[in-house]
């Protein structure tokens, strides 16, 4: 069942997922190989192209606010 994300929409929705993920993380460098993984499957990608830019250039980036960590104290 894996092999159903390997490729197709499955698998550029996980990119943006993860991409997501590392940026409210903080994690720039992560974020960006998730877009531009996105990006190479889709080069049209508005999501994945919105995150590569914020996170891309490290400058007047607009950081998405932290998630919530399940039984914390948010």
């Amino acid at each position: 069942r894996l092999l159903a994300i390997v490729d197709g929409n499955a698998a550029l929705d996980a990119a943006i997922g993860l991409g997501l993920l590392y940026e409210t993380r903080g994690d720039a460098a992560a974020a960006m190989k998730w877009y531009g993984a996105a990006l190479e499957q889709d080069p049209d990608n508005a999501p994945a192209r919105l995150g590569m830019g914020r996170v891309g250039t490290g400058e007047g980036a607009s950081p998405l606010p932290a998630l919530p960590t399940p039984g914390g104290n948010n």
